[in-house]
């Protein structure tokens, strides 16, 4: 109970501090700007240009980093030296093509080695 009466006594004098109080210094009691005068105070300053017709720039320059939408990681299935690389940077190619050409001497000594240890005795 004292709790409710403690807080009715703060609403109580919050609105009477908010009734009491004078108007701004800028306000009229109704809440019109000016004191109430409808009446502009000084006339307003306008900044005019005239127009002229010509053509416009369509050239943007800016700064930045282009970063393609898609991008491929290659990977060899086989090690060895890298002779040649077969495609430029950037240009487009179709698919199954030979990208790079490795060292064919270790590529065949490679394959020999897998074949003959395959190989079962006979």
């Amino acid at each position: 109970m004292l709790r409710i009466s403690t807080l009715l006594l703060v609403l109580v004098a919050v609105n009477l501090v908010a009734c009491g109080s004078p108007p701004a210094p800028n306000e009229a009691p109704n809440g019109a700007p000016n004191g109430g005068s409808t009446a502009p105070s000084a006339p307003l300053v306008v900044d005019v240009l005239r127009l002229v017709r010509r053509a416009a720039a369509e050239r943007l320059s800016t700064t930045g980093n282009l970063r393609a939408n898609e991008q491929v990681e290659l990977v060899a299935e086989i090690s060895g030296k890298l002779e040649e690389v077969l495609f430029r940077e950037g240009t487009p190619v179709a698919k199954d093509s030979v990208l790079v050409q490795i060292d064919r001497r270790r590529v065949a000594a490679e394959r020999g080695a897998r074949s003959t240890a395959f190989v079962s005795p006979s």
